[in-house]
């Protein structure tokens, strides 16, 4: 049975020995033969234990079947870049064959120049140019997993693609990608790129400066709240905390609740004191959240929030309300 044969290979990865290679190949090979669907240790244990013929069969049939797959298949592309380590004389000839701006091709290129053998770049030029836009998505994928940078200019070509998978992936792609400060603070301070990579573009700016870098605490300001929210996770490695008071003062209620939360790890009289003043925010999450903020006698709260009780109609806020009012999970003291 299937689980049965899973289990035996994972047992057989984390036990095998030089010594049982033989064995631990021919099952694995057993299995890769029976399905074409195989478990990823089997192709792992052929990489690990196989002879070199065994590692040049494997590298074929793996990308063979990566050039011809339109999703990842668990395990492929591990069990190449052993192989391509173990071997890559023999196995580089084998696999570069299979190169190709495809799905597929680009995963494969992108495995051969993680394992330190060149790939012409123009693979992924073509790739990124491709009329279909999971192509296009692919190849900004793959460039991050070669540990390449899109240039500025694709980034901003990309940044106007009309298909929200290329999109996504550009997003991905400007986090995990070497794009310099100065970039990166191009496309921050370019409004009229979408919100979801700009606030990449804050994230990976984070590496390159200082906790409280003056463009981080601008980016707090930003009028895009996925924006706003990355500077605030970024600036959470200031030391003084000052960020948490501009972001209090927000426009959008999701900065002000995150704001508050992170206030409160950090000092929890004092987020109680600011959560009185956002008892009346016009964003019922923020009422509620300020409201489980709230520290100090439960007499005193009860007097507080019992006349709020009867004029919220929030049923968030209303729920809040009760917790506190009940004595529920709140920081208060008696």
């Amino acid at each position: 049975p299937r689980p049965v044969l899973r289990a035996a290979l994972a047992w057989a990865l984390r036990r095998g020995r030089d010594d049982d290679a033989r064995a631990l190949t021919a099952l694995a090979w057993q299995c890769l033969d029976a399905s074409s669907v195989a478990p990823a240790a089997a192709w792992e244990l052929v990489a690990r234990f196989g002879t070199d013929d065994d590692l040049r069969l494997l590298a074929e049939r793996a990308a063979r079947t990566l050039a011809r797959a339109r999703h990842e298949v668990d395990g492929l592309v591990p069990a190449l870049e052993r192989a391509l380590a173990r071997s890559p004389v023999e196995v580089d000839a084998l696999v570069r064959a299979f190169v190709s701006s495809s799905e597929g091709g680009l995963r494969i290129a992108a495995a051969l120049h993680r394992a330190g053998l060149a790939v012409d770049p123009s693979v992924f030029d073509e790739a990124l140019a491709d009329p279909v836009p999971e192509v296009r998505a692919a190849a900004l994928r793959a460039l991050v997993a070669a540990g390449r940078a899109p240039s500025a200019d694709t980034v901003r070509a990309l940044a106007r693609d009309g298909h929200p998978g290329v999109r996504a992936a550009l997003a991905d792609a400007v986090r995990g990608a070497a794009l310099d400060a100065h970039e990166l603070t191009a496309l921050l301070s370019d409004r009229t790129l979408d919100g979801d990579l700009r606030a990449a573009a804050v994230s990976a700016l984070a590496a390159h400066v200082a906790p409280d870098d003056a463009r981080l605490r601008a980016a707090l300001d930003d009028t895009d709240d996925g924006v706003a929210l990355e500077a605030l996770r970024a600036l959470d490695a200031s030391p003084d905390g000052a960020h948490l008071d501009a972001a209090l003062a927000h426009h959008n209620g999701t900065v002000v609740v995150e704001a508050l939360m992170r206030l409160r790890e950090r000092d929890p009289e004092r987020a109680s004191a600011r959560a009185l003043t956002l008892l009346g925010h016009g964003a019922p999450a923020v009422r509620a959240a300020s409201i489980r903020c709230l520290r100090g006698p439960r007499r005193v709260l009860r007097a507080l929030l019992a006349e709020r009780l009867q004029r919220e109609d929030d049923d968030e806020v209303r729920a809040a309300l009760d917790e506190v009012l009940a004595g529920g999970p709140v920081p208060v003291e008696v």
